[in-house]
């Protein structure tokens, strides 16, 4: 009985954690604020119109609320210098009584030496809850207390400097949970995703010669001429010692940058890296001001992309993933922005984008130079992977630019230092940002995975599932709404009406088909995409190929004499035995950018077979975000692997395992 009980306390607490997202933040941190310029756009209301968004979508509701807490002073000398804290301490207690004229003026006197930050009386204590927050919720992760979390925090942190105040940040927040969780022994490999449209040259320095952490960061460059215009933030920045190779950065050239340029970004830079490093914690530098109408990023990401950027990395780390806030200066993208990927870290399916569209020039520029630079340290664009004769099969030449002319100033200016935006510029893009967040979708299905038993399939394959399933003490079977049990074209049926985000069906290759048809004539779908992971089915290939409306994707194509669909042909291993890590990179660099693209209506999907290679790299795909989809995906089985189907299925719940990424491409 004893043993009994205590499985069963076991599987409630993997439940448990498997369901659970935390938040953290504090109201006192609303107390940091600019007394000489109440315009100023790193103001207290950002982050109460994230939390008034969030109620509003009953997000904060479902998840785990965690007790905000200070970080102590050994914490912060963990990577900031003793003068910082002392300094930042005497400014603001010298400063917190009787608050007049001219206890402003010297609070601004002292924010004149360093580059674009203000004091208040309350900023030392709202740096320190800032960082304790960010400490709180990596150490709940990593306790295994929670699956994932947002901190909706400020003052931001990623450019606070060992020795340096910059950029609206006093201490680096998510570099102090970063040192924190490497000390504690539970993380040895930890990526951290800048996402901010300014570079965070404070991570980048703190960590820049460090293998065990993995900085990579998108931002607006423009060659040297966007803040804080610094020659590090260039594309050649790998790292330095040991670090070298585990610093990427990914410079934007241009403004006006969308969701083509960031999930075109991902695909063919970030993601195959974050395979291949395979961290075991992800903390994530969320800004929000690359986000559609913020005056100063002047990017147009629009708050329905940001799920999709990050569902994909919630598939690494086992789930591990802190997003912890820097940046957004458009109160409403940035709290639709927060509140949509506080939506993902909850499981909720990614918004419905537009098709993306060819990316911009100055970005592919930007890609291949990144590309050029790490080839030699991880394995990047299929283009230019070496071929056996050691040529490269596409040879680029990059060019560095550096555009900024350095000024000296005795003291920096505190006032009319942010942009001012026209009527006539902002009137368009407030439009936009409006009509989006009233139509954006954010219905979510009542069962989150269907699965479906073709009439041919024995009772005897059906009961190894179901226990298969039962045994993770992941998922717990007869747990409604989370499962759903049924017939494949009931499963489609499901699907498609919205009562369900995915569905595993065990059926034939010839089954598999049938519900495609079912897809098109009977629920008159019009765009499927068909992904064969075996692809070697004659009668797959005689009834996919000839259809417009499916687009067939064939994994493993023995044959030469296809010239239509998606067909990849693995020479150099002869078609057999292919790694996960090749399917990876397939799925990341070519699958999904054309997917985007195409905006099916419905993915389909036939599974490997029985012990072959590949099998967890298949796993990832309910982990990439199939929100270029109206509906989510069908994984059809001819064959029940009780080491697979569980796998998938804690996938499809939002529970990676690491077992996906053990091989480098």
């Amino acid at each position: 009985m004893m043993d009994k009980m205590g499985c069963n306390s076991k599987q409630e607490k993997m439940q448990s954690v498997m369901t659970s997202t935390g938040f953290i933040w504090d109201s006192q941190m609303l107390e940091h604020k600019c007394l000489w310029d109440t315009e100023h756009p790193e103001r207290p209301e950002r982050i109460t119109s994230v939390i008034a968004r969030c109620q509003e979508l009953g997000l904060l509701n479902r998840c785990k609320i965690l007790a905000p807490r200070k970080a102590t002073e050994a914490e912060i000398a963990a990577v900031h210098s003793p003068a910082q804290f002392g300094t930042l301490d005497k400014i603001c207690s010298s400063n917190n009584n009787n608050m007049g004229k001219f206890e402003q003026l010297e609070l601004e006197a002292a924010a004149s030496k360093y580059d674009s930050v203000y004091f208040h009386p309350s900023t030392c204590d709202s740096a320190l809850l800032a960082s304790g927050s960010a400490i709180e919720l990596t150490q709940n992760i990593l306790d295994d207390k929670i699956r994932n979390g947002m901190a909706i925090i400020r003052p931001p942190g990623h450019h606070a400097m060992e020795s340096t105040f910059s950029g609206y940040c006093f201490f680096n927040n998510v570099a102090i949970a970063a040192r924190q969780a490497l000390a504690s022994g539970r993380a040895k490999r930890i990526l951290i995703v800048d996402w901010d449209v300014h570079h965070g040259q404070g991570t980048q320095q703190l960590f820049y010669d460090d293998p065990r952490v993995f900085y990579i960061s998108t931002h607006r460059y423009e060659n040297g001429l966007f803040w804080p215009n610094l020659k590090e933030s260039n594309y050649n920045w790998i790292g330095d010692g040991e670090g070298i190779g585990f610093n990427c950065n990914i410079p934007l050239n241009k403004i006006g940058m969308g969701n083509t340029e960031f999930l075109t970004t991902w695909h063919q830079i970030l993601l195959p890296l974050a395979f291949q490093f395979n961290p075991d914690l992800v903390l994530i530098s969320a800004g929000f001001d690359s986000a559609l109408n913020d005056p100063k990023g002047e990017m147009q990401l629009t708050p329905q992309c940001y799920p999709h950027l990050l569902s994909p990395l919630m598939g690494l780390a086992n789930g591990r993933v802190a997003v912890i806030l820097e940046g957004g200066y458009c109160l409403n993208a940035l709290a639709e922005g927060a509140a949509l990927t506080l939506r993902t870290l909850l499981g909720d399916p990614c918004p419905l984008l537009e098709p993306i569209a060819d990316p911009m020039p100055e970005l592919v520029e930007t890609l291949l130079n990144c590309m050029t630079v790490l080839q030699s340290h991880w394995t990047l664009g299929l283009g230019l992977k070496e071929s056996k004769q050691g040529a490269d099969l596409c040879v680029h030449v990059p060019t560095l630019r550096y555009d900024y002319v350095p000024v000296q100033l005795d003291k920096y200016p505190t006032r009319d230092g942010n942009p001012v935006t026209s009527f006539e510029e902002c009137s368009p893009h407030d439009d936009r940002l409006n009509q989006l967040i009233l139509t954006t979708n954010l219905a979510v299905p009542s069962s989150k995975l269907g699965i479906a038993f073709s009439v041919a399939a024995n009772y005897d394959s059906s009961s190894k599932f179901k226990q298969s399933l039962s045994i993770t003490g992941e998922i717990q079977i007869g747990l409604e709404p989370e499962l759903k049990f049924s017939r494949p074209f009931g499963l489609m049926a499901a699907i498609v009406g919205g009562q369900c985000t995915s569905g595993i069906a065990i059926m034939s290759k010839v089954e598999t088909i049938e519900v495609c048809k079912y897809a098109m004539d009977v629920l008159k779908l019009a765009r499927i995409l068909f992904i064969d992971w075996n692809g070697e089915s004659d009668i797959a290939k005689g009834t996919l190929l000839k259809n417009p409306r499916v687009l067939y994707v064939s994994m493993r194509e023995t044959s030469c004499q296809l010239t239509s669909g998606i067909n990849f042909r693995w020479v150099e291993n002869n078609n057999d035995d292919v790694s996960d890590a090749n399917y990876l990179a397939a799925l990341a660099s070519v699958i999904l950018p054309i997917a985007y693209e195409w905006c099916p209506d419905l993915i389909l999907v036939a599974g490997p077979e029985e012990g072959r290679e590949g099998g967890y790299g298949f796993c990832a795909l309910p982990t990439s975000p199939a929100g270029f989809s109206k509906w989510q995906s069908i994984f059809g089985f001819e064959f029940t692997e009780q080491c697979l189907l569980p796998t998938l299925c804690r996938a499809v719940f939002g529970k990676a395992t690491t077992e996906f990424f053990q091989q480098q491409c």
